[in-house]
C-alpha cells in the first residue's frame, strides 16, 4: 500500500525485484513518459532501494543511465532480450574469431 501512495505522491512507476520472477511492478503512469524506480524484496517483508556499485550513498542515488533500458522504453524484459542478444551477438563473433585464426605452421615447430 505505501508503495502505490508512493508512486501517486512521486508521479513515478515501481519496479520490485524479487529473487524469483516475475518482477512485480507499481505502473501508474506512462511507462514511455515516467521515471521508474527500482526496489528490491527480501524474505516476504523488507524493501531495499537499488542502487548502482559506484554510487558513494552520500546522498540520493545518483541516476543511472542503463542503454538497453533506454532502448527499451523502460520495458525490462524487452532489455533483458536486447542484453541476451548483445551477449549472444558477442559469443558467437568470438568463436567465429577462433576458429578463423591462422594455424600456427607445425613444419616449423619440427624443425626448431
Amino acid at each position: 500500500m505505501e508503495l502505490q501512495e508512493a508512486s501517486f505522491v512521486m508521479r513515478i512507476n515501481i519496479c520490485i525485484h524479487r529473487n524469483l520472477p516475475p518482477r512485480w511492478y507499481i505502473q501508474n503512469f506512462d511507462m514511455h513518459a515516467t521515471q521508474m524506480i527500482h526496489f528490491s524484496y527480501h524474505d516476504g517483508e523488507h524493501h531495499n532501494s537499488l542502487r548502482s556499485k559506484d554510487d558513494d550513498c552520500s546522498g540520493p542515488a545518483k541516476p543511472t543511465v542503463i542503454k538497453a533500458l533506454k532502448e527499451a522504453c523502460g520495458d525490462v524484459e524487452a532489455a533483458i532480450g536486447i542484453l541476451t542478444a548483445e551477449k549472444e551477438s558477442v559469443d558467437h563473433q568470438i568463436s567465429h574469431d577462433e576458429l578463423c585464426r591462422p594455424a600456427r605452421n607445425s613444419y616449423e615447430n619440427i624443425k626448431k
